[in-house]
């Protein structure tokens, strides 16, 4: 009996060895089966992400080549040449360009260039011949596959912050005789981020959102004269300035301002109205402040903030406007916080007009093996950067020149103290 006993304790130690056995097996397998899952996946991931980065860079590329087929068929037109298919390499430039931006084709940048293109109509950008080659991935046949530009656009689009505040936008169109108003729209959603505010121009962070900006009008007819950029007359004005703040109430009708009232703020003689209680008052002085009530920031708007302003005759009262002498002038007057911006120009019945040669839209797609990155950006075709004085009053490096400004305090306001909001307490300076 006694070694029946032990021969059935051997039994049950073999099979809880033999389970055991069998428990790490398995969860060996599951941890290596995992491990090669995660490889595998990670691997896949880096070359899905090699490849678009490589499909963007040769998105890019065609950006690139946008910008030095312009600038060719832009310094061509300069010197008077025309398009002429069988022409001198400008003449080519100029037809091919032109032809191909017409009829929408995705060919003007490799025509214009004269780049070889595949039979698909691509312009490889590989550095080496072939992908066999040392130093090229099999991969990573990377090429722009279709580029398309366009230069009659329904908008200026732009973007303003501390370091490029300001810009100067020429109005250059077909129909600027025709010119009967300019819209401005500025902070879109991407400004926004994760900022809230309640359209009156303060953050929960107190940061002035959204911003602040000045627009300013120039024009003239063939004629004008220095003078006439001082004054305004009965009949229009050559120049005209307006700053926009937000704010829960606005000073205009639906944001919009009148051509009278907008002219007459380069009269410094003139009369305006202000609000003061339920009451519209005289002031002296030209009224350039306007408050304008933006969208709130729980709202679901590309652009959060905008002023419609009519735009006055010249000086003499005509409509014929110097192309070359009429401009747009967008300030960021704090220099912050960072704001896209939008003009859009409008006939007097309302109808869009389109800016032609400012700017150039160029629509790039890049390819990498069988994956491809599309771009759209915007590329500008005069100098908007140049001097101009931001400033009214400018100091020197003398120490001894100083400015004397008064200032006064209102009690009618409220403070911002960690996202709060508060009115000032009555009868008590701040």
């Amino acid at each position: 009996m006694m070694k029946k006993n032990v021969s059935k304790s051997k039994t049950k130690r073999g099979a809880a060895s033999l389970y055991v056995v069998i428990f790490i097996t398995l969860l060996f397998g599951v941890i290596t089966l995992s491990f090669v899952r995660l490889v595998i996946s990670e691997a896949t991931k880096t070359t899905n992400t090699d490849l678009s980065q490589s499909a963007y860079d040769s998105a890019l590329a065609g950006i690139e080549d946008a910008k030095v087929a312009l600038l060719k068929y832009h310094d061509c037109l300069s010197r008077g040449y025309s398009p002429n298919r069988s022409g001198n390499e400008c003449e080519k430039a100029i037809y091919n360009m032109q032809s191909n931006i017409d009829n929408g084709s995705c060919d003007p940048v490799a025509a214009t260039l004269a780049r070889k293109q595949e039979s698909d109509g691509s312009v490889v950008i590989q550095e080496t011949k072939d992908s066999t080659q040392k130093g090229n991935s099999s991969n990573m046949l990377q090429a722009y596959t279709c580029v398309k530009i366009n230069e009659e656009l329904d908008d200026y689009r732009t973007t303003l912050d501390t370091n490029t505040r300001l810009r100067i936008i020429p109005i250059r169109s077909s129909q600027i005789d025709n010119l009967g108003s300019i819209k401005v729209r500025w902070f879109s959603d991407q400004n926004k981020g994760n900022q809230g505010f309640n359209y009156f121009g303060i953050s929960r962070n107190d940061a002035p959102v959204p911003p602040v900006i000045s627009v300013q009008l120039l024009q003239a007819d063939p004629t004008f004269k220095l003078s006439h950029l001082s004054v305004s007359s009965a009949v229009g004005t050559d120049r005209a300035t307006a700053y926009f703040s937000p704010s829960r109430t606005s000073d205009l009708t639906n944001n919009s301002i009148s051509a009278k009232d907008f002219s007459a703020s380069n009269n410094k003689a003139v009369n305006n109205k202000e609000r003061r209680g339920a009451q519209d008052v005289d002031v002296p002085g030209n009224k350039r402040l306007y408050r304008v009530i933006c969208a709130d920031s729980n709202q679901a708007v590309e652009w959060f903030c905008e002023a419609n302003i009519s735009v006055p005759n010249v000086y003499g009262g005509g409509t014929n406007r110097n192309d070359g002498a009429t401009f747009i002038i967008v300030t960021l007057p704090y220099g912050a916080p960072t704001t896209d911006l939008s003009v859009q120009l409008y006939d007097r019945n309302g109808n869009v007009i389109n800016f032609s040669g400012v700017q150039a839209r160029v629509d790039s797609t890049g390819r990498a093996n069988d994956l491809y990155r599309r771009i759209e950006t915007r590329v500008e075709l005069v100098d908007v950067n140049y001097p101009y004085p931001e400033f009214t009053i400018q100091m020197n490096d003398n120490q001894n020149s100083v400015i004397e400004k008064k200032f006064s305090v209102t009690r009618n306001c409220w403070t911002s103290n960690n996202g709060g909001f508060f009115r000032c307490p009555n009868n008590i300076d701040i």
